[in-house]
């Protein structure tokens, strides 16, 4: 009896510690879905400003990115170059940026949208050929986020 009892707490135990594994990668690595609609498509959960940049400046093609304020923001603070890459921004939980910042000097387009549904369409429409889109998602509360933005690129094509 011990025994069933072991081995059933072992197993537990593994798939505990492989769903963890999973749940570690999703939530601190950029996550690729590949070409949709001529795009190539990225996720991250709240990236560091650094990697971010890294990932930017590695990155072939022009970038869209769909972010939350507080990591546009945290972007523009701390490696305001990273922006170079970056021909569009759109922050999809905030109606303004911080307004002290010359966004003309980026030389980016910059859209603020309240809402991760109409971020969506704009970006619908605003998206072309050779591209990456990267998405980011904030630490807290990602899951929602992520799988509305999931359902609206399947619309994509």
């Amino acid at each position: 009896m011990s025994k069933l009892k072991i081995g059933v707490n072992k197993e537990q135990i593994l798939h505990s510690r492989e769903q963890g594994l999973n749940d570690a990668r999703e939530l601190h690595s950029m996550q690729a879905y590949g070409k949709i609609a001529g795009m190539d498509v990225f996720s991250w959960v709240n990236p560091d400003s650094n990697s971010l940049t890294a990932v930017l400046y590695s990155v072939p093609f022009k970038v869209t990115w769909l972010a939350t304020k507080e990591q546009v923001e945290k972007l523009l603070n701390e490696f305001p170059e990273g922006f170079a890459k970056l021909e569009s921004v759109v922050v999809y939980d905030a109606g303004h940026l911080a307004p002290e910042f010359d966004w003309l000097k980026t030389g980016t387009n910059v859209a603020c949208i309240d809402g991760v549904d109409d971020a969506m369409a704009l970006l619908s429409a605003m998206k072309k050929r050779d591209r990456v889109f990267l998405y980011s998602m904030p630490r807290d509360n990602w899951s929602p986020i992520k799988n509305s933005i999931e359902r609206h690129l399947k619309t994509w094509n």
